[in-house]
């Protein structure tokens, strides 16, 4: 690794909320979650598909229909040291239809699991 230099940018509120979330979760610094994303990137480092931190980890799920439930608890058990919450991932869900990603509704995605359950 080659010498460090220091960069100031300003961010949009919604992407600046978004990186501050996952920072929290993951126990790490902002500066530090917005490095990795940055190498990830440019620089195209990690697994193609990987999932690297919570927010892809709950947009993952939440696109393939799971309830916020369901997704907390998928969260919890591959990533222990996440501090997730209900409340983070319906921050996610929301985030995802403002960015015009495909997700289900809450109320859509517990009738699903409930028909599954029939």
């Amino acid at each position: 690794m080659g010498r460090s230099h220091r960069l100031s940018v300003s961010l949009d509120d919604d992407l600046y909320e978004a990186l501050a979330l996952e920072a929290e979760e993951a126990g790490r610094s902002l500066a530090d979650v917005i490095r990795d994303r940055l190498r990830a990137s440019v620089l195209g480092d990690g697994a193609v598909g990987e999932v690297r931190n919570v927010g892809e980890l709950a947009e993952s799920l939440l696109a393939q229909g799971l309830t916020n439930e369901a997704v907390l608890t998928e969260v919890r058990r591959r990533l222990p040291d996440a501090k997730t919450s209900l409340a983070s991932v319906a921050w996610y869900r929301s985030n995802m239809k403002r960015r015009g990603l495909s997700v289900i509704s809450q109320v859509e995605a517990r009738r699903k699991a409930a028909s599954a359950l029939k």
